[in-house]
């Protein structure tokens, strides 16, 4: 997408003291982010989806967890940016929605003034101000008669109405980039498509950037311009998300996509990929797919393939030393 990144990740690096030792939960993810662009996070749980925003809002530190590589937005370094200038970014200019709304929310405030309280906070609104432009973003997401309910609390709600709430306060300071972390989980699948297309609407409305995080192949073709394939805290495949479906080059993101079941198909295979993540001690210092891919050799279990083109589009790049042909479709 054209246009300076307004977000730019190089090398990041997330560890953390288990046992005793640093633990690389996250190793070199390389990623940019345009303005007006979506980019998905897709992978299985435990992948660094949600370790890599945490990093981004600078929420992770402390003696326990370190941060290595660098996080750029706009131009300003964020790793190592001292607390009182991230707090002048978070929430303001980068706002997340997280996984859960009723952990998100406070439960015994009112969620109009949880709204309005994070627009005081960072816009410096008078109250009465602040309270108007909470009730016009409850409006904005389709809360129903959002006057009578700003006094509401969390337990009023329904999943979906709690994750309206969330979003409303996610986009009340209209941030430049929005964190979405799996925000249609636990949805009916009629209420995540009303979801989807008001992030959708939202985003191009107030000319946001955001990362959306999900398991769901799915929601990744109905809402991204690009998307990254996480395993085992790496990204193995980026590429703009027709070519990815079209020609995935990863064995990962391949036996992904073999995984979903097709309904066009008089007989329905449901195909697993062997094995299982390995935790975050197991971790080699290889490729570490190979031990559940069908192409590996000794060499893939020694150094860290690079994400790179290899021989395809610039925009299209793969970490492994053996992937698919460039012309080669999903099955």
């Amino acid at each position: 997408m054209p246009g300076d990144p307004v977000l730019s990740v190089q090398g990041l690096s997330v560890q953390f003291r288990i046992g005793g030792a640093w633990r690389a939960a996250t190793r070199g993810i390389d990623f940019d982010l345009a303005p007006n662009e979506t980019l998905a996070l897709v992978g299985e749980s435990g992948c660094g989806k949600s370790i890599t925003c945490a990093s981004i809002l600078g929420l992770l530190g402390g003696e326990g967890a370190r941060v290595e590589g660098s996080i750029r937005y706009r131009g300003r370094e964020i790793v190592g940016m001292p607390e009182s200038e991230l707090e002048k970014i978070r929430g303001k200019e980068i706002a997340m929605i997280f996984q859960e709304p009723m952990t998100a929310l406070n439960p015994v405030m009112p969620v109009g003034e949880q709204i309005a309280e994070a627009i005081s906070v960072h816009l410096g609104c008078s109250r009465a101000e602040a309270k108007t432009r909470a009730l016009g973003f409850m409006e904005r997401v389709r809360i129903p008669a959002a006057p009578e309910r700003y006094r509401d609390y969390p337990h009023q709600f329904s999943g979906g109405m709690r994750q309206r709430i969330v979003i409303a306060m996610a986009m009340a300071c209209q941030p430049r980039i929005l964190l979405a972390d799996e925000p249609t989980t636990a949805l009916d699948v009629t209420i995540q498509a009303q979801i989807l297309a008001e992030l959708r609407d939202l985003c191009a409305n107030l000319e946001m950037s955001m990362v959306f995080i999900t398991h769901s192949l799915g929601v990744v073709a109905a809402i991204a311009d690009r998307v990254a394939v996480m395993y085992a805290g790496e990204i193995v495949e980026i590429a703009p998300v027709a070519e990815l479906f079209a020609a995935p080059r990863h064995p990962y993101t391949q036996a992904l996509l073999q995984a979903i079941p097709r309904v066009d198909r008089e007989t329905v295979t449901l195909r697993a990929i062997p094995g299982q993540v390995p935790a975050i001690a197991e971790f080699g210092s290889g490729c570490r797919f190979a031990p559940r891919c069908p192409r590996a050799s000794e060499a893939c279990q020694a150094v860290p393939p690079e994400l790179a083109a290899r021989g395809g589009p610039e925009g299209h790049r793969v970490a492994c030393l053996a992937p698919a042909p460039v012309r080669e479709r999903a099955s």
